[in-house]
């Protein structure tokens, strides 16, 4: 008769997981779910392994907080990750490149809407950390994505189509984070469609 082997507790990506890894050993795939249980029918002993804890990244206390200081590091984590340079930052807040330069050596502060224009652009930054599951080489590439014009297109084209998303927050500066956080939201749950417009 055929042996039944239950995981109890497991979550479904981790389920998913362990279908792909032994649907070789497995004759039939699942054959009942109750619950948090999975029910696998084999005519092979087979020894479920400990699954691997899924890998988190961690960020620092700045990555949540606006002070100035904070402000800073992001900048620089913006650049060291994100391959982002200063003339962007510069170019975004349409600040003097002198003075964004001494108010990164703390020698300057920047206007107090200039600062939130950066929490703006961080939030944004965020936003598309989440987007690409912390995945900053994936972020790198959204963001230096060129979209090409398509004629007859099944989802709404993003207002950088000819360009690429950094470049069209370099260009427009502030007023753009609005524009790539609707669209990251839109297409995250799928209203890029163009009859929704």
């Amino acid at each position: 008769m055929a042996k039944v082997i239950k995981q109890k507790g497991v979550g479904k990506q981790a389920r998913a997981r362990n279908v792909a890894r032994f649907r070789g050993l497995i004759h039939k795939s699942v054959i009942a779910k109750r619950g948090k249980s999975i029910v696998f029918r084999t005519r092979k002993k087979v020894k479920i392994p400990s699954f691997e804890k899924k890998k988190f990244m961690v960020f620092d206390e700045y990555f949540q907080s606006d002070t100035e200081d904070a402000q800073r590091q992001q900048v620089e984590w913006a650049k060291d990750h994100l391959s982002i340079d200063t003339g962007f930052f510069v170019n975004f807040l349409k600040v003097d490149k002198v003075k964004f330069s001494e108010w990164m050596a703390k020698h300057e502060s920047l206007q107090t809407e200039q600062r939130e224009h950066l929490a703006e652009l961080w939030r944004t930054i965020l936003h598309l950390m989440s987007f690409m599951n912390s995945d900053t080489s994936r972020v790198k590439q959204l963001l230096r994505h060129k979209v090409l014009p398509e004629k007859h297109s099944a989802i709404r084209l993003p207002k950088w189509t000819g360009t690429s998303m950094l470049n069209f927050l370099e260009r427009e500066g502030p007023s753009a984070t609005r524009v790539v956080d609707e669209y990251v939201t839109a297409f995250r749950f799928g209203d890029l469609y163009t009859s929704s417009r």
